[in-house]
């Protein structure tokens, strides 16, 4: 939305990006468990894991009935101007887009850039298929520029590989934090490079 309607409900944005983060956490913990258990992690790492997604399931709940208590929102905002901010935001997403992925095609090991292009190219999906048609052309050729091949298809495919490559990410740094076995270390990073060469398959065809 627009900067002056953003600015009049500036409270709920933030309990809604608390509420997104905590939840995050939640599936994070959900998606370590179950990459973990492939490999029958032993119980003292299982039950850390536990632990924390209830830690963190607590935080969400808590936010939640903060979000519940808020007064509803009322807001009128005229379509040009919403029209005027979405082509402002798919703009600066594209830009961002064009300037990270030669980096992170030719490092594999950028892995918080990596997780923000996985966030920026699913912003620009979800933004693209709710635009009128005439709009998601003009933006959606600026970004098969960048991308290649139908910007839908190859939007869908990005997510989905970056999604894995973040999944062993997260697996990875908790296996480290807990001091987990090799074993199970090994396997993640060669799940992760499968998936990596994969991203880089699909941005050189």
């Amino acid at each position: 939305m627009p900067k002056k309607e953003r600015k009049a409900i500036e409270k709920h944005i933030n309990a809604y990006k608390d509420f997104f983060k905590a939840n995050s956490q939640v599936r994070d913990c959900d998606i370590i468990r179950q990459r973990i258990e492939e490999h029958k992690a032993e119980e003292s790492i299982m039950a850390a894991l536990a632990r924390k997604r209830r830690s963190e399931l607590g935080r969400a709940v808590k936010i939640a009935g903060k979000i519940q208590k808020m007064k509803p929102l009322s807001l009128e905002v005229k379509e040009k101007a919403i029209e005027k901010r979405t082509s402002q935001v798919v703009r600066k997403l594209t830009g961002r887009v064009k300037e990270s992925l030669p980096v992170v095609i030719s490092k594999s090991e950028e892995k918080e850039l990596l997780h923000e292009l996985r966030k920026d190219l699913k912003r620009l999906r979800y933004i693209l298929e709710i635009l009128p048609a005439d709009s998601k052309t003009k933006h959606g050729k600026k970004l098969a520029k960048i991308i290649g091949g139908n910007v839908t298809t190859r939007l869908e495919e990005l997510q989905e590989v970056l999604g894995l490559i973040h999944d062993a990410d997260i697996t990875l740094e908790y296996l480290q934090q807990v001091r987990g076995p090799d074993e199970i270390i090994e396997k993640e990073n060669a799940f992760r490079d499968q998936h990596y060469r994969r991203f880089v398959d699909i941005m050189s065809s």
